[in-house]
């Protein structure tokens, strides 16, 4: 993590970094997500802003219970509200917002949690 942190000028108040086919994923201390790179075939997603959908796969050096809570924190600040949470060896959260569904998937490790962010339009 400190190679990858290195390589941003903006300081040392990064959580977590992902990296995969050219792309890196960064969440910040303050809660906001970046995404850097080529963004090869799509994979950090389409579209920008409002309009982005895709898939993000990352694995955290945080252990679940804190992703659960950065995601089930953050993700109203941003205007989604939440429709269904389940809780076992695998976590869901799923939101909605507009015309849009995000379903957040999170596997316990055993060092850190893997996670998967899908957003797409919802079906009408």
């Amino acid at each position: 993590m400190n190679g990858l942190i290195e390589i941003f000028p903006s300081g040392n108040d990064w959580n977590t970094f992902s990296s995969s086919q050219g792309t890196v994923i960064g969440i910040k201390d303050n809660g906001t997500m970046w995404s850097f790179g080529a963004n090869i075939a799509g994979i950090a997603g389409v579209g920008s802003d409002e309009n982005w959908f895709g898939q993000i796969y990352f694995n955290s050096g945080l252990d679940a219970n804190s992703v659960f809570n950065y995601f089930k924190e953050h993700m109203p600040d941003t205007g989604w509200f939440l429709i269904m949470e389940q809780q076992g060896n695998q976590i869901f959260l799923v939101y909605e917002k507009d015309l849009r569904t995000a379903i957040i998937s999170i596997s316990r490790k055993r060092s850190g949690a893997e996670t998967i962010l899908a957003v797409a339009p919802r079906a009408q």
